[in-house]
């Protein structure tokens, strides 16, 4: 006999069935109950990575070129002067130096940030040259991907002889942070 039948509140229902997913629904007099259902990360997923790994070639593409044309060594700011000026070439839409303030309870707080590149009003670019990548910079390109609420983001670092980019991907339903392959990265709470 199901708990709704017995009048019994909510809260003191069987786990299995306060516990609730998207997925498997049954139905009883007058309620829906959605069951729990275990499911692999490729479910919960709610875009499209194939379709922004597309979106972006172009933009990752501009990235290896400045790389080849220029070298490994120079410092960021070259890079960045570099890109924009292939940006242009290639006609991909961009914005350098954005800078944004978050909000916190809906109130604009006097913090400010600056996104090294905006390309086609959502792509973010992070643009570094150092001896290797490491958490933070990953942190400060995911950060920036959820605060602005941006689907995609790279990470790029032009110090080495083979210029390194980090594709990530923001899935804002699940709060989610993927690599290429779909795997979550980071997952905010």
């Amino acid at each position: 006999r199901h708990p709704s039948h017995t009048g019994m509140p909510h809260h003191d229902w069987p786990h299995h069935l306060r516990t609730c997913r998207k997925r498997h629904v049954q139905k009883t007099i007058g309620y829906v109950f959605v069951l729990k259902t275990r499911k692999t990360k490729k479910d919960n997923i709610s875009i499209d990575i194939s379709r922004l790994k597309d979106y972006i070639y172009d933009v990752v593409g501009a990235i290896y070129e400045v790389h080849r044309e220029l070298g490994s060594g120079l410092n960021e700011y070259c890079y960045q002067e570099g890109l924009e000026i292939e940006l242009n070439e290639r006609e991909i839409e961009y914005q350098r130096e954005v800078s944004f303030h978050p909000y916190y309870h809906f109130e604009k707080m006097n913090a400010e940030y600056r996104i090294d590149f905006l390309c086609k009003n959502n792509i973010i670019i992070e643009c570094k040259s150092v001896t290797e990548l490491n958490n933070t910079h990953r942190a400060q390109l995911f950060n920036y991907m959820r605060l602005q609420n941006m689907p995609c983001g790279i990470l790029a670092n032009f110090s080495d002889k083979q210029v390194q980019i980090e594709r990530y991907f923001y899935d804002k339903d699940n709060h989610d942070i993927l690599s290429v392959e779909g795997k979550t990265i980071y997952h905010r709470h």
